[in-house]
């Protein structure tokens, strides 16, 4: 277990720096609490963090820098859980106020992680997809423009209300086709880069994709439409082989 988990750590580590600009702290440790099973993770969760939602079923506690997961039955969901919040700990490395379109759209990107031995395989999130699918072909696909303009406030309260997981569907679904290629992966290293030099704007991914996808937001929305109803492959990396970079500090 835990070098599976060491080794999805250290491939979003070196993802975030290959890929999407960062720079890490010397002294970043991905420390990882996992509880033997439910009622001992919701008994800690209570005792110490009682606004935290009890549906969640992994947290980041980005005041402590700490993740807490509980061991689940079903093995794939637990390391589904713990790379997503894995991918939460490393934005915040850099980015502290990340709006939420962007920062969930990237746990769910990493959350659907296949490690191999030489490669990594990103998944599609089959549910999602199918969702968006769907919207667009009854005539009912969400205003993108609106949710990625959203302040964090407004996005937790849609996703607290949505009964269709709107605002993570579309967070995911930007952030797939933008790691679908070249292009879009540098347009997140650029927006992650204004977002570090931002921190108090809410408006300031809007701002960057503007300035840092061609076209801007207008053609972004035009592009995002034309992918969805393609065909999307899982996104293969290979994996370096290199000496590990980042710490995962794992506590059971």
């Amino acid at each position: 277990m835990q070098r599976k988990i060491q080794r999805g750590v250290q491939f979003q580590h070196d993802f975030y720096q290959q890929y999407l600009g960062y720079e890490f702290s010397r002294d970043l440790v991905v420390r990882i609490r996992i509880f033997k099973n439910a009622d001992t993770y919701r008994s800690f969760i209570d005792a110490h963090y009682p606004h935290i939602p009890k549906t969640w079923i992994g947290v980041y506690l980005a005041g402590v820098n700490e993740i807490l997961v509980s061991l689940e039955k079903d093995e794939d969901a637990f390391y589904k859980n713990i790379f997503h919040e894995t991918s939460h700990l490393l934005l915040t490395d850099k980015v502290k106020n990340c709006p939420n379109w962007l920062n969930e759209g990237l746990a769910e990107y990493f959350e659907y992680m296949n490690m191999g031995e030489n490669e990594v395989n990103v998944e599609p999130q089959t549910v999602k997809d199918n969702r968006i699918k769907h919207w667009q072909n009854n005539q009912k696909l969400p205003n993108l423009l609106t949710s990625i303009s959203m302040t964090n406030k407004e996005w937790n309260f849609n996703d607290n209300v949505s009964e269709s997981d709107e605002p993570r569907t579309l967070g995911w679904s930007v952030a797939y086709f933008l790691m679908s290629s070249n292009e879009g992966r540098n347009c997140i290293k650029r927006v992650l880069s204004h977002l570090a030099k931002h921190n108090n704007d809410s408006q300031a991914s809007v701002r960057a994709l503007n300035e840092n996808y061609p076209g801007g937001t207008r053609q972004l929305v035009q592009d995002w439409q034309n992918w969805i109803p393609q065909t999307h492959n899982p996104h293969a990396y290979l994996l370096t082989g290199q000496a590990a970079s980042a710490t995962a500090s794992v506590i059971e």
